[in-house]
């Protein structure tokens, strides 16, 4: 029986050591896309966010950053 992907813990980056549940889920997207993330932590990432729960908290938080970053961004094009 394989662990269960809220069990791994992610072998690199800052967040090395640490059990996926305890990573920033943005960091986990980014993670799954970056071409140097290790094919077990790959999977491991994959099948964690595919939870229906997960999969919607990642959209908030991925919508939040986007909100954020959209305020600073214009606040920065005015102080220029």
């Amino acid at each position: 029986m394989s662990p269960r992907p809220d069990d791994h813990r992610l072998s690199f980056g800052k967040h090395k050591g640490l059990p996926l549940d305890q990573v920033p889920l943005p960091y986990l997207d980014w993670a799954l896309g970056a071409d140097y993330t290790p094919s077990a932590d790959r999977d491991a990432i994959a099948a964690y966010l595919a939870d229906p729960v997960i999969a919607r908290e990642l959209e908030r938080e991925l919508e939040r950053e986007l909100e954020g970053n959209d305020t600073s961004d214009s606040c920065e094009r005015r102080a220029r």
